[in-house]
């Protein structure tokens, strides 16, 4: 059975990384999705923000990451991106990294709980015409 040889990075590399700043749930699923680099990279290339987190260590942290040339994308919790929000307009924009704010399991249950509630309405609504 032919085993792949492992990757090894070289001069030529031409992968991109993604960048990953959120809560714990959020980083630590993009982690055991694969996304964390730490062989190739000179620094992480995530951060999970807890309420010990001061808004400075995430600020330096998102420029470290956009001023990457090997950060292909940026993933920035929803609860995180208001505040690199003023950060990143007061950026130079570049083509790369491209930084997207992706929702948390937080801000995601809100809407699945309301229609959740619309779908019983609903139904509830047309068994009581029955």
């Amino acid at each position: 059975m032919n085993v792949p040889e492992p990757q090894i990075a070289t001069q030529d590399d031409v992968r991109l990384f993604i960048g990953v700043i959120g809560d714990e749930d959020t980083t630590l699923g993009f982690l055991l999705a694969g996304v964390g680099e730490a062989s190739i990279l000179p620094a992480k290339n995530y951060m999970m923000v807890t309420k010990d987190s001061s808004v400075t260590d995430v600020e330096k942290f998102f420029l470290a990451l956009y001023q990457n040339s090997k950060i292909g994308v940026i993933l920035v919790a929803s609860d995180v991106w208001h505040y690199l929000l003023p950060v990143y307009n007061g950026m130079i924009k570049r083509q790369l990294p491209i930084v997207l704010e992706v929702p948390m399991k937080s801000t995601m249950t809100t809407p699945l709980k309301l229609k959740e509630r619309e779908v019983v309405k609903k139904k509830t609504e047309f068994d009581g015409k029955s």
